[in-house]
Order: C-alpha cells, then sequence, then structure tokens
C-alpha cells in the first residue's frame, strides 16, 4: 500500500516454514502479483469443470488439476512441458485427438475430462549442477548437502565412444542460498535429464555467442551425489 493506504499490488503464493538464526527471521515465499487494477477474475455463474491428467503409461507423472470454465464458452489448453518427457497426444472425454494440445469449441453442463499422454524423453534435453551447501527446498525450507541446482536447458548433445559433447548457454551463476560461483568449467559435476546420467566435465572445446560446448564423460556418483536432492524451487 501507497502512504495514502491505497493498494498498489496484492501478492498471494505458498510459504515455506520460517527460519530463525543470529537474531533475524528468514521466511521463502513463492509468489505472484497482481495490479489492483486487474482483480481475481469472477468465478463462472454456470461452472463447468474440466479434470485436467498427465500421464505415462497410465502413470501420473504430474499433480492432477481442475479447472472451472464456463458453461457453453471455448476452452483452449497447451500441452505444458514437463521434465523429461515428450508430449505425445491428448485425449478428450475418452477420445484420442489428433493434436498434443486442447480445444474444446463448446463445453457443454457436463464435465469433462482432458489426458496429456507424455513418454520419455529419449535423448537428455536438461541438466543440472551438482552443488553441495546450503539450499532451499521445494517446501520453502533450508537444507543442507548435495543437490541438483536449476536446470539448464541443453541446446545439442552427442555422445560417441562414452564421451558426450554437449553445448548449452555458459552460465555464470551465484547460488541463491549458499553464494557460489557455479559456472561450466573442467571437473564440474552434471546430472543430465532425462536418464539421470552422471557426468564431469572434462575439456571446454569453444566458447562464442555466450555459449559453451564441452566434453564430459559419465562417472560413478558416490551415495549422496546419487540422491542429490532436486531443487526445482529454483527454476
Amino acid at each position: 500500500m501507497d502512504n495514502k493506504g491505497n493498494i498498489l499490488i496484492v501478492y498471494s503464493g505458498r510459504c515455506g516454514n520460517p527460519v530463525i538464526s543470529q537474531g533475524r527471521k528468514k521466511v521463502v515465499m513463492s509468489m505472484n502479483s497482481t495490479d489492483s487494477e486487474t482483480p481475481t477474475p469472477i468465478p463462472p455463474k454456470n461452472p463447468v469443470k474440466i479434470s485436467i491428467y498427465y500421464l505415462y503409461n497410465d502413470t501420473q507423472i504430474q499433480d492432477s488439476i481442475i479447472q472451472e470454465v464456463e458453461e457453453n464458452s471455448s476452452f483452449t489448453l497447451v500441452a505444458p512441458i514437463i521434465e523429461g518427457y515428450e508430449i505425445q497426444y491428448c485425449v478428450i472425454d475418452g477420445e484420442k485427438q489428433e493434436t498434443s494440445d486442447v480445444h474444446i469449441s463448446d463445453v457443454g453442463s457436463e464435465n469433462h475430462t482432458v489426458q496429456f499422454v507424455y513418454d520419455v524423453s529419449l535423448k537428455p534435453s536438461v541438466m543440472r549442477i551438482i552443488v553441495n551447501g546450503l539450499y532451499t527446498k521445494d517446501d520453502g525450507s533450508l537444507a543442507n548437502g548435495y543437490h541438483q541446482y536449476k536446470k539448464i536447458d541443453i541446446d545439442s548433445i552427442s555422445e560417441s565412444e562414452g564421451i558426450f559433447t554437449i553445448t548449452c548457454d555458459n552460465i555464470n551463476w551465484v547460488h541463491e542460498d549458499n553464494g557460489k560461483t557455479l559456472s561450466i568449467k573442467v571437473g564440474t559435476k552434471l546430472v543430465l535429464i532425462p536418464g539421470n546420467i552422471f557426468v564431469q566435465v572434462d575439456e571446454i572445446v569453444d566458447v562464442q555467442n555466450n555459449k559453451v560446448t564441452f566434453k564430459a564423460t559419465e562417472f560413478t556418483p558416490t551415495e549422496a551425489e546419487k540422491n542429490s536432492y532436486v531443487a526445482g524451487w529454483y527454476d
């Protein structure tokens, strides 16, 4: 609010447990903001529920959700990106569609069911740096130990005789909680996803236009590295 009591921004979100140490209290919160001029939309007068599921081999790979829309309206939904999977097709009320995105031109009075069907991605598309130190878990609490920090999109990847050649953004990150500087350099340990392939950078091949190309080989992780926490909080 401003000094006249006018609402400027409204924040909402989920909040982790407070962490109190050395005379200060830290609360980590995942938020989104809404300008006061764009209030929360009014719920539909005649709501129709659309149940949405995300499946691989009839197994849920992401929590299902329910959306409410106005009866006799149209409904469109783009298939979300799920790490490690590729969208194949969607099913609306039991009928397989030719496209992977959902479109219902006329939502009737009956509830609807939408299923997004995925398959495992055969080639790694993202990777994470393995870090040892303080980090924030997805529930907002702090922890200390091995974790996989922030996913990095892979531009290209190939493998020959056990050696991976990978191109990605030439990152130079400072870890948000423990302050460590993270970059792609010789010795950096990464997890390639999908497949959870643990590799270590052996050689920097090229750096240009904010991209880095490097060679890496698979290694056997320690038990702590193998069980490192996937810190999706930072993504």
